[in-house]
């Protein structure tokens, strides 16, 4: 994503890049979290947290439920400016947002990129007689997420590279999840 090199986070990562580079193959998630933790000469400097899809929650549903559906910038809600200029709220479409609540109103500065040029300011009014909480339902429900069916078959050539002494729950675990023959259009619940 353009604009990413000027994070923080990004001089974390050449410092695991760095770790990485002495390594010749990790076979499994653990492998890389030990690497990950074990790559600052400060003990504290990482923490890793493995994420699972209980830890992923509904953003989409969430949303409309606390927020009006739509709602046009100010930058360009102007009756002056034509309705195929208008820039309208879209979760999935700004990947930088910076809001704060002011009382029934939370104003969201919106940028594409991070620092990017463009930005959009919108007024997200709360409905009322709501309380707002932080979204808590899984996004992915109890169900096990498939792997494309391709992307399986690339996995059972790798794992015959893996050695024995280092097959272990989590091979045994990915080469057992339910496959589809292509996962973009499988219709979720």
């Amino acid at each position: 994503m353009r604009g990413h090199s000027f994070l923080p986070c990004d001089r974390a990562f050449g410092i695991i890049k760095r770790s990485l580079r002495h390594k010749e193959r990790l076979y499994s998630v653990q492998e890389y979290m030990k690497l990950i933790v074990s790559s600052s000469r400060q003990s504290d400097f990482f923490t890793v947290h493995l994420v699972s899809g209980e830890h992923v929650t509904e953003f989409k549903k969430w949303w409309v439920q606390h927020f009006k559906k739509t709602a046009l910038s100010l930058e360009t809600k102007d009756r002056r400016i034509p309705r195929t200029e208008k820039v309208s709220f879209s979760i999935s479409k700004f990947h930088h947002l910076t809001f704060k609540k002011i009382g029934c109103d939370v104003p969201v500065k919106t940028q594409e990129f991070i620092d990017g040029l463009t930005k959009h300011t919108f007024l997200l009014k709360i409905r009322p007689q709501i309380t707002v909480s932080l979204p808590n339902e899984p996004a992915y429900g109890p169900r096990q997420l498939c792997i494309n069916a391709k992307k399986m078959q690339d996995l059972k050539k790798c794992v015959q590279f893996v050695p024995e002494d280092e097959k272990n729950k989590f091979w045994d675990e990915i080469l057992q999840w339910p496959t589809a023959e292509n996962v973009e259009d499988e219709e979720l619940d």
